[in-house]
């Protein structure tokens, strides 16, 4: 089972490090602040998914919070549109679950987190991409 739910988790990790979103033309600094903050976003979810693979439950409680704390900031939000932030609501419920179940150390619960956190990131960097503003 924890092979599978692994095999699970890098596939859907590859899936969103491949899903690199085509952006509109932004100047050059705003580009290198939204890379950067792009790069920041991976960084958190890779070590999620380490924590997960090595069972390391400080490591997913860490990188969730650090997640959450990165998408309250204000490079975060990148529209105020109603669904934009009911999505971002959703990304951060996800994310409380995967801290709530790395403390209890609930490996099968923090996984099935990661996967809907994955899942809510897909779908709004879909919805970005059609509203023209995503990376």
């Amino acid at each position: 089972m924890k092979r599978l739910i692994a095999t699970v988790l890098l596939v859907i990790t590859a899936g969103f490090l491949v899903a690199r979103i085509p952006g509109h033309a932004q100047d050059p600094a705003s580009k290198a602040s939204l890379d950067h903050f792009m790069e920041l976003k991976l960084e958190h979810s890779k070590s999620i998914l380490e924590g997960l693979a090595t069972e390391d439950y400080e490591m997913i409680a860490t990188g969730a919070q650090r997640l959450t704390a990165l998408s309250l900031e204000s490079s975060w939000n990148v529209h105020t549109t109603q669904r934009y932030l009911d999505q971002s609501a959703d990304f951060r419920r996800a994310l409380l679950v995967i801290t709530e179940a790395a403390r209890e150390e609930n490996l099968d619960r923090a996984a099935l987190g990661y996967v809907n956190m994955t899942v809510q990131c897909m779908e709004c960097h879909r919805y970005l991409r059609k509203q023209g503003s995503a990376k």
